[in-house]
């Protein structure tokens, strides 16, 4: 199994009442359940054509998704 990194992105001091420009454009909310097949869309694009890009499947993505989101792999338990 090849070694892999996590990324997250602090958003506890994001102060929704008076975002930046670029915030302005963007609309945050918890990742859902029904969110997983498209952030593992997202996933296998950004990976694809990298050195971090092993042939994974969409399902392998999927499955990858869904294990962060149910918090087996670094997710919110």
């Amino acid at each position: 199994m090849t070694k892999r990194h996590e990324y997250s992105l602090d958003l506890s001091n994001f102060d929704q009442h008076h975002p930046t420009l670029l915030a302005a454009l963007f609309q945050l909310r918890t990742v859902q359940p029904q969110d997983a097949y498209a952030l593992a869309e997202l996933m296998i694009e950004a990976y694809r054509g990298t050195i971090d890009y092993d042939g994974e499947t969409i399902v392998d993505a999927v499955g990858e998704v869904q294990a962060y989101l149910s918090g087996e792999r670094g997710g919110d338990r």
